[in-house]
């Protein structure tokens, strides 16, 4: 029995009734890591966050001020393996993801990683080799709109046949403005991750080849930073998807799909606001970022994955092996816009780990 089995046996579940909280460490007190201790301290059941690890101990501080009963940790190191830590939300940098999610690993214990997974595909291929040598998925990677209601109801109506077999789908996903240090090509590494995974969750199917199609106007003709681009995937089961990357609309955030299926069309709807009528004029208001946008989301994935690890069972949302296909395709899309012609997926063949089949031949065990 390894050191994670003894600490699920220990946390979970017993006749309806969990033994005590979850004991989770948070790696990085930034922006997201600050936000994923709040949820977990006030709107996750069966969460307690009991240590959290930053290099500034300015963030520290704050988090403490906050919630004094967080511990700090000199280092990442003693926070993973202290005793007081059942498992890990990781919000450090994305160059030490890679690092940080081999070391949860080896200690046995679930971990929760903000994309990307690592650095690069190569990255993440170790983290998925390593994970498969151990015969235990302990990984999810932060994919949020996997736990967003309005996604969840496309996905749900399209499996369902509400509206035939898919043909086509569109996707937008714009956003008021990036930092100065955000580079052309994080628009598909950095942004396009969550449309990417999108895209395989609710279709079903695998990308098979990317297109990249940036404009060439005067507007953008000596531009360091191509805004907006055009992605075109083709699936392996032949939908035609395309999405809108647009990073500085300047007006908002926002995010859409839609699904045209053979016999209908499904959609995600707009998030609501008040309609204000007033000196002749109709607004509603539009989300600024995608915390508002997708506060609930996060909440969702992260009671969704408490729960599991507290009753020893196996989370929901996207595993290494999607973190690592999602990375592939960004990287796919990087070269596709530079060569300005259509780039063909290249992916290692799926673990036996990560085959969905593998599941239910279990659970019928």
């Amino acid at each position: 029995m390894t050191a994670g089995e003894t600490r699920a046996s220990t946390v979970g579940w017993s006749g309806g009734h969990m033994r005590r909280d979850v004991q989770i460490g948070v790696v990085g007190a930034g922006a997201m890591g600050t936000e994923h201790i709040r949820l977990l301290s006030e709107q996750v059941p069966g969460a307690r966050v009991t240590v959290v690890h930053d290099p500034d101990p300015a963030r520290v501080a704050l988090v403490r001020q906050r919630f004094p009963h967080v511990l700090p940790a000199p280092t990442s190191d003693e926070l993973i393996n202290a005793e007081a830590v059942d498992a890990i939300v990781i919000a450090a940098p994305d160059e030490d993801h890679e690092s940080l999610v081999l070391r949860c690993l080896e200690a046995g214990k679930p971990v929760l990683c903000e994309k990307p997974l690592a650095s690069d595909s190569a990255g993440c291929l170790r983290v998925v080799q390593r994970e498969a040598e151990l015969g235990r998925q302990l990984v999810r990677v932060g994919l949020m709109r996997r736990f967003d209601p309005v996604h969840r109801a496309v996905r749900d109506q399209l499996a369902d046949g509400a509206v035939g077999e898919p043909v086509a789908m569109h996707c937008t996903h714009r956003v008021r403005e990036v930092p100065a240090w955000f580079t052309g090509d994080m628009t598909f590494t950095n942004a396009a991750v969550h449309d990417i995974d999108v895209v395989r969750w609710i279709l079903g199917t695998e990308i098979a080849s990317v297109t990249v199609h940036s404009p060439s106007g005067p507007a953008v003709a000596n531009a360091a930073f191509v805004d907006p681009q055009i992605v075109v995937f083709e699936t392996l089961r032949g939908t035609v998807v395309t999405l809108e990357l647009f990073l500085n609309a300047r007006f908002g955030y926002q995010v859409t799909c839609e699904v045209v299926g053979t016999s209908g069309v499904v959609s995600t709807a707009q998030v609501a606001s008040p309609v204000l009528l007033r000196q002749g004029r109709r607004s509603s208001g539009i989300d600024i970022g995608f915390q508002s946008r997708f506060a609930s989301a996060y909440q969702a994935e992260l009671t969704e994955w408490t729960r599991a690890v507290g009753g020893g069972d196996q989370p929901g949302g996207a595993t290494a092996w999607d973190g690592y296909l999602v990375t592939v395709t960004a990287e796919t899309c990087v070269r596709a816009a530079r060569e300005a012609t259509r780039v063909a997926i290249d992916a290692m063949e799926r673990p036996a780990l990560y085959d969905p089949r593998r599941d239910a031949q279990l659970d019928a065990v």
